[in-house]
């Protein structure tokens, strides 16, 4: 692919994570157009209020709104083909740049090259050096467990007995931080028997959680979240299970996540095993994160409860 530089005009498809990182290299004039969804980000509200609207998903475009704005590029999301709208963009000479902000493996290449492409390398290695240096906290602090140590972990995805197989991102995560997917022989996120939590028992169950009312940098009341843990520890035939019985339930917003593994980590590493990271607040990584690439103040609820219950 070729690109003319300089590149002063992107419009970020790439759902939020595009303009997020976009914003975290302080690129922000330069994005002329956004998805809908980009603008109800509270943490990106400032940032995007004047951005044109160009699609409604990241698999649904305006083209027409997309050529408007004349842009240098367009920033997508790269774990899938977008074969009809390259074609469109090919016709008025737009380069579909396609890169994955949000997947770890790959984030430290694809900022480096986006750091290359906007002139920013400086402010690349800030943003994966930052990376780099909680997630390789958490890993040196876990690496010495014996198996037996391992916290075993039930993830539950967005919906209700919706289970984190391998082969996953949140399947990793649960590694990283020292425990042990209780349903690693799965794959993806299937759907499993109720009954087959307890015969697994898990020590900590955390439910990711996708709601924009609930959760994220608009969110302040707690109740909601509350609730929403109270179903899980009451759920019929789960009494005795040692998550259940020692009240270890959290709930992470997906929005812990987004361009920063490293905040995910530190929140699931902290709820895991609290003796390891009896220093480490994980409010204070997602902060500071904040206040060094957006300029902003923390605020808002990304996790319930944030600190491990005693």
């Amino acid at each position: 692919m070729t690109v003319s530089m300089p590149i002063e005009r992107i419009v970020a498809i790439g759902g939020t994570y595009g303009p997020e990182t976009l914003c975290a290299f302080e690129a922000q004039d330069r994005i002329v157009g956004v998805l809908s969804s980009a603008k109800q980000r509270g943490e990106l509200r400032t940032f995007l209020e004047d951005k044109t609207v160009v699609g409604t998903s990241s698999f649904t475009w305006n083209i027409e709104k997309i050529v408007e704005q004349e842009p240098d590029i367009v920033l997508a999301y790269a774990f899938r083909f977008f074969p009809d709208y390259e074609e469109q963009l090919d016709a008025f000479g737009v380069p579909l740049v396609q890169m994955d902000f949000h997947a770890p493996a790959k984030y430290s290449k694809e900022t480096r090259n986006l750091g290359w492409i906007l002139n920013e390398q400086e402010r690349a290695e800030e943003l994966v050096n930052f990376e780099q240096q909680h997630i390789d906290r958490i890993k040196e602090r876990v690496e010495d467990l014996e198996p037996g140590e391992k916290q075993r972990v039930y993830f539950e995805w967005y919906k209700d007995y919706q289970a984190v197989g391998s082969g996953t991102a949140n399947h990793n995560a649960i590694v990283v931080c020292g425990g042990v997917n209780i349903f690693e022989d799965e794959t993806g996120y299937p759907t499993i028997d109720p009954e087959a939590v307890p015969a697994r028992d898990p020590q900590v169950i955390i439910r990711c959680c996708n709601e924009k009312d609930i959760f994220g940098y608009d969110a302040t009341d707690t109740a909601p979240l509350e609730e929403k843990r109270d179903g899980i520890l009451t759920r019929d035939g789960w009494a005795d299970i040692d998550a259940i019985t020692s009240e270890r339930v959290y709930l992470l917003s997906t929005y812990s996540h987004s361009t920063h593994t490293s905040v995910f980590y530190s929140y699931i590493a902290k709820w895991l095993h609290p003796e390891l990271f009896e220093d480490i607040d994980p409010v204070e990584v997602h902060s500071d994160w904040f206040e060094e690439f957006l300029g902003i103040e923390y605020k808002g609820l990304y996790a319930y409860p944030s600190y491990p219950v005693p």
